[in-house]
């Protein structure tokens, strides 16, 4: 399990009252398990490549985590990936979530 950070951006208004997204704010902390899902290509042989997407399972209630949010996972900032699938067990209980999210260049961030 890994401490998981969650960011959202704040709603602010620019100068002509249009709505716009603000600095990023830490929202909330949870604990997930982490699969790396993805990896960049090799650089030279036998080097070590960095995994680009990840999957996140989370046990716990839901948690919130909405498309423009950001998750800081192993020190890299991450984009949620499509929507977050609710995790349940055979009786339809809610168990957690599974949250696919790639690293985010500093361009886009």
């Amino acid at each position: 399990m890994e401490w998981i950070h969650l960011y959202r951006p704040t709603a602010t208004v620019d100068e002509d009252g249009n709505p716009t997204t603000g600095s990023l704010q830490l929202v909330s902390q949870f604990m997930a398990l982490v699969a790396p899902q993805d990896s960049s290509e090799q650089v030279a042989n036998r080097a070590t490549s960095l995994a680009s997407t990840y999957k996140l399972y989370v046990r716990a209630m839901p948690t919130g985590i909405q498309s423009t949010d950001i998750l800081r996972v192993r020190g890299f900032n991450c984009q949620v990936m499509g929507m977050v699938a609710s995790w349940r067990d055979v009786h339809g209980k809610h168990v957690g979530e599974v949250i696919t999210v790639r690293i985010i260049s500093e361009e886009e961030q």
